[in-house]
């Protein structure tokens, strides 16, 4: 690891230990590139705290005042759910979530159970999967295993997003209405549209929300269109007439995958 993730991966540990001695929570997970070991110097620490009954205020005070915390920002007040605070340690931007186990648990049955792939519960659902366990492996373990990507929940996520819209048959309808940022959005929609459908069709999580590090994601692709990732952002860098061509192939390229495995109606 380098320098700086080494730092951060450091100050992650420090972090659950003062945290778990105030706050006593049943399990522990450190989230995004820190638990990667590919934290660079704008990494911030993702730590979330879950817990069977919530910790009370004056825990999680005592806790940040025992880490040095400065600059502190309630990203989430306390609900039933849990809380979500933003605060710097030693200069590393670190998140700090206390959450109920009924909310987790929550989010994997309307993933799971009710087939709603919305980007929140899925974006929760993915980190869940991808990140450290730093205590109550048991029970993170469960709710990995509650949140497997059945062939149902495939299909719901390519019910709600193989809706490309063919910008290719209006490339001159856009030009002449002056709606350069209408064009925008509708390729912004339609890499998300797309990158959605083929991580459903390879059983990888994903989540429009807060998306980054693209590549890590095609990579894990077995099936997808070649040059995934390059294809897709130069959508953005392309003339309108070539971007909305690419587009249609993309799209094409993406239908066939979806054909070949059962994946439309």
């Amino acid at each position: 690891m380098s320098d700086a993730a080494t730092r951060r991966r450091a100050l992650a540990d420090h972090l659950f230990a003062v945290f778990a001695r105030h706050t006593a929570p049943d399990a522990a997970l450190l989230a995004g590139s820190v638990a990667t070991g590919e934290a660079d110097e704008l990494s911030d620490i993702d730590l979330l705290l879950y817990h069977a009954e919530l910790p009370s205020d004056q825990a999680v005070a005592a806790a940040r005042e025992e880490v040095g915390a400065t600059d502190l920002t309630v990203l989430a007040p306390r609900t039933e759910a849990g809380l979500l605070d933003q605060f710097t340690v030693d200069g590393v931007t670190c998140q700090v979530g206390q959450l109920a186990f009924a909310d987790v648990e929550g989010d994997i049955r309307r993933v799971t159970v009710d087939l709603d792939p919305d980007p929140y519960p899925m974006k929760a659902i993915g980190g869940l999967h991808d990140g450290l366990a730093l205590h109550g492996a048991d029970v993170i373990g469960r709710w990995r295993a509650a949140a497997a990507y059945s062939d149902e929940l495939q299909r719901a996520v390519v019910a709600r997003h193989w809706k490309i819209f063919p910008l290719w048959r209006l490339t001159d309808h856009v030009k002449a209405r002056d709606a350069e940022i209408w064009r925008h959005q509708i390729l912004v929609d339609a890499a998300y549209d797309l990158l959605a459908v083929l991580a459903a069709a390879n059983r990888v999580w994903f989540s429009s929300f807060q998306f980054k590090r693209t590549r890590k994601l095609t990579a894990r692709l077995e099936a997808a269109p070649p040059e995934l990732a390059d294809r897709l952002e130069a959508l953005f860098t392309l003339p309108p007439a070539e971007s909305a061509r690419e587009l249609e192939r993309l799209a094409d390229e993406t239908r066939a995958i979806l054909e070949e495995r059962a994946l439309l109606p």
